[in-house]
């Protein structure tokens, strides 16, 4: 069985060694569109990983419309069992996933639904060591259950909508929703590095979009506060 991930990567130093590590573990081939205006070592992270390779692509900035047009199409002629089409800090979680994703490939599976999570750390992690041993609580998020993993020998078309949060599959479409397989989104690591997150997102969204995207009515304040908030109610998510 082969897996192969697709990711969308913008100055994503910081977290990339985990995520690389976290895919490298079950994956065969992880390809990773890199935004032609990333200005970190990026790159030169990436090619740290030897089943990793970067395609370069032109962004709009952050336009959820081009990156629903990528979601869509990227992982098409990928010669696999299984594709994952996700953003760089969603990390699906099961314990001995390929075992589980070959015993959900006999019982005629065609796409998973997996629980989502927003995961939360006062302090970054350490590289060295796996994030999931790391920072292993958080809060559920509905928001984050996204289809992010399929068969791509069976689904024709993956029809994500704006931000990936939902989609309409054509095809031979079976879909497993359990609760042993989880998306981990992993963004809330340290506030700092939250609101420094956020502050990029909102420089980068084109004009003739920012009616349309919520991040504009977020104060620093309110950041602050939701950021407290999950701390504070957050729960074993990992270790259960």
């Amino acid at each position: 069985m082969k897996i192969q991930a697709f990711f969308l990567c913008y100055n994503e130093a910081p977290l990339l060694p985990f995520v690389l590590q976290h895919y490298s573990e079950f994956c065969d081939k992880i390809t990773i569109y890199l935004d032609d205006l990333t200005t970190d070592n990026s790159l030169e992270i990436i090619k740290q990983f030897p089943k990793a390779e970067v395609i370069g692509f032109v962004g709009n900035g952050l336009d959820d419309r081009l990156l629903r047009t990528l979601k869509n199409t990227i992982w098409k002629g990928a010669q696999c069992d299984w594709v994952i089409v996700a953003d760089m800090d969603e990390l699906l979680y099961c314990r001995n996933i390929k075992q589980r994703l070959a015993e959900l490939q006999v019982d005629g599976i065609t796409i998973i639904k997996p629980y989502g999570f927003n995961m939360i750390s006062d302090t970054f992690p350490q590289v060295g060591q796996p994030i999931t041993e790391q920072i292993t609580k958080g809060i559920p998020n509905e928001w984050e259950n996204k289809c992010i993993i399929f068969n791509p020998n069976k689904i024709n078309e993956i029809n994500y909508t704006l931000g990936a949060h939902d989609c309409q599959p054509t095809g031979e479409v079976k879909l497993y929703r359990g609760a042993d397989i989880k998306l981990l989104h992993y963004k809330l690591l340290s506030l700092d590095y939250y609101k420094s997150r956020r502050t990029i997102s909102l420089s980068r969204i084109p004009k003739d979009f920012q009616d349309h995207v919520s991040i504009y009515d977020e104060s620093d304040e309110a950041r602050t506060k939701l950021f407290n908030d999950y701390l504070v109610s957050a729960e074993e998510i990992v270790n259960v």
